[in-house]
Formats: C-alpha cells, structure tokens, sequence
C-alpha cells in the first residue's frame, strides 16, 4: 500500500515538474520591451497640475511642486513635459540621486528647450561644468519663446557660471 502511494505521489510530481517545464519558453530570453513613446500633448488635468507645481516651484517650494507633478503623471503617465519637469524638479532641489533623472533623460530625450535645461542641471550635478553652461546656453537658445526655459537656463547660468549670460 505503500509503495502504492509513494508511486502516485511520484508521478503526480513528475507531472506537475513536466508541466512546469512545459510552460517555460524554449530559446533565448525576449530583451526588454520598448517603452511606450512620451505624450507631446497634455491633457487639462496635466496642465492644471503643472501650472500648479510651477506656482509651489516658485515659493522653492520642492516637494509640493513634486508632489503635484505626481499627481499629473497620476493623469497621464507619459506626458513627455511632466516628467522632463520632475526631472528638473530632481535637479533643481539637489537631490542626491541623480538615477532617476538621469532616466528621464534617456527616454525622453534631447528635443526642445525643457529637455535641455534638465540635461545642463544634470551635467552641472556631475560636475561637468562647462558642458552643463554651454547647455544651459543652447536651452535659451532653443526655447528663447518660453520664458520658463529662459528662466530656468538663466537660473542655472546665473548661480553656477556668469551672472552677464544669465
């Protein structure tokens, strides 16, 4: 009776091992997907929060601009300017990990003023301090219809390089 048992147990095992096995995908392992591509265009709910965050911002306020900024990637999570502003946030208040921004970067890319501030504040939190500057510079230039890109490369050359640039 018990041989008979133990038989039974064995093979459900065997079984269950097999099907396991079975489940399991044969070759070599899928690389990782894409991301999905960033949103060019926010939604209301994204711009209210945004504009929320800029105010909190203004105060230096850090946390509570960030805290708003989560609330519109709450929203949409791939609005390309909601992160990129997270990033700058990040930067901006002297976090110490530069990871995430530094992520935001990389998926978001170098297009348009926005990106470009973030790059310049990361460069200058790594120490690259004449590359940071001449980012800085090409921001303005790229943005020179945005006042926040403006104010925020003249914030960066001001208190790290030349107060005549800013």
């Amino acid at each position: 009776m018990k041989r008979r048992i133990r038989a039974i147990l064995v093979s459900s095992s065997t079984a269950a091992l097999l099907a396991g096995c079975a489940a399991l995908p044969l070759g070599s392992p899928q690389p990782p997907a894409e991301p999905p591509p960033l949103d060019a265009a926010d939604t209301n709910a994204t711009r209210t929060y945004l504009g929320l965050a800029a105010v909190r911002e203004n105060g230096a306020d850090w946390a509570g601009a960030l805290d708003r900024i989560d609330k519109a990637l709450a929203q949409q999570p791939a609005s390309r300017s909601a992160l990129l502003r997270r990033a700058q946030i990040l930067l901006i208040s002297g976090a110490p990990d530069l990871d995430k921004p530094r992520e935001i970067l990389t998926r978001a890319g170098d297009e348009g003023g926005d990106a470009l501030v973030a790059r310049a504040w990361l460069e200058w939190a790594e120490g690259a301090h004449e590359a940071a500057l001449a980012t800085a510079q090409r921001a303005a230039e790229a943005g020179a219809d945005d006042a926040r890109v403006q104010w925020l490369a003249a914030r960066l050359l001001g208190e790290h390089g030349s107060p005549e640039a800013a």
